[in-house]
């Protein structure tokens, strides 16, 4: 993105937003994240930022969820939900930067929206403005095992940065995932670091954020990457276990450029701003084909798990599904596909 531009049960794909941020002279940085535990307690903090509607990109909602698998009680907060206008290039002055940024010269409106849901039932809803950083409670309260869907959405010509942390009172009785599909996000704990390359040295340095580890069973794994503005504004490559290293193409503007893997283990994704950047911020997209664990300083990619189906009634009873004509048998419920997986009934 040019700065200039002035409860589903199956969870497969992942995708961060990439935030860089450029000084006058053009430098690269980007916000590195490793995932902190704290006490006893099972905590996931996860950021996250979403272009708004009026900015034309493929998604202007962010979809994530709580997955519960114990009884528990769940806090779920929300640092800087809202707009902060002295957010933008704060870098510059020695002070942390989020990523929030409007490009209608402070004219509009802007207005982010949180939901959180179960099942279809609504548990929480909250609307911000424009306002400083800040930590919200955004739900407190009991749980029970399932899926809690967490929907985060920005209206205005603008982009959001923001980040959920979920505690609980029962340890790892919860973690934050992504949904399926189209989703960007950054995985952040409370304390970050800046990464800078100056892309006038002699010896630029390659920003290396994002590292996978590959399961062979997983192979060949597309790997995708939106809205780099091209090769002009910056370089990717990808580095092998063993230290062989592969140029990428890189993405136009609101383009996607993919990029199939075809080798099992540790792959390092590097990112570097050639000397020809103008740019003082731009934020892109990052999604992963594939079945999604986070661990602490790398997100591991693994076959999806198995799915057992059953079919009751509302009262928990099993049932058969009838055939379609006197001689067939029951009906066994089929499942397809290989990520997004569905149940045929007939």
């Amino acid at each position: 993105m040019r700065g200039s531009y002035v409860g589903r049960r199956t969870l497969n794909a992942f995708g961060l937003w990439l935030s860089a941020y450029f000084s006058p002279r053009p430098i690269l940085a980007l916000l590195l994240a490793l995932s902190l535990p704290v006490l006893a307690q099972a905590r996931t903090d996860l950021k996250g930022i979403v272009p708004g509607d009026e900015l034309g990109w493929e998604s202007s909602e962010l979809e994530a969820a709580v997955v519960v698998s114990k009884a528990t009680i769940l806090n779920l907060q929300i640092y800087s939900p809202g707009f902060d206008p002295k957010d933008y290039r704060s870098a510059l002055k020695g002070a942390p930067e989020l990523g929030d940024e409007r490009y209608d010269k402070g004219k509009g409106r802007v207005r982010s929206e949180f939901v959180l849901l179960r099942d279809g039932k609504e548990l929480a809803r909250q609307s911000f403005g424009v306002e400083p950083h800040r930590w919200v409670l955004f739900f407190r309260g009991q749980v029970q095992p399932g899926v809690y869907q967490v929907k985060a959405r920005l209206y205005g010509l603008a982009k959001n940065a923001f980040r959920y942390r979920i505690q609980t009172s029962v340890p790892q009785a919860a973690s934050l995932v992504v949904e399926p599909g189209l989703q960007l996000y950054d995985v952040r704990p409370t304390d970050y670091y800046n990464v800078r390359t100056d892309p006038q040295a002699k010896n630029r340095v390659w920003a290396e954020p994002f590292t996978l580890e590959v399961a062979p069973e997983v192979l060949p794994l597309k790997v995708s990457f939106y809205d780099e503005d091209g090769a002009s504004e910056l370089e990717g490559r990808v580095r092998y276990e063993g230290g062989k290293t592969q140029s990428r193409p890189v993405s136009g503007d609101r383009a996607w450029a993919d990029f199939s893997l075809t080798r099992a283990g540790r792959v390092v994704f590097g990112f570097r701003q050639p000397p020809t950047a103008k740019q003082y911020s731009n934020t892109i997209g990052f999604r992963v084909e594939g079945c999604i664990q986070v661990e602490r300083d790398f997100l591991r990619v693994v076959p999806p798990r198995p799915v057992q189906i059953s079919v009751v009634d509302d009262q928990g009873r099993s049932l058969a599904l009838q055939p379609h004509r006197a001689d067939q048998a029951a009906l066994e419920p089929r499942l397809e596909g290989r990520l997004i997986r569905s149940v045929r009934l007939g």
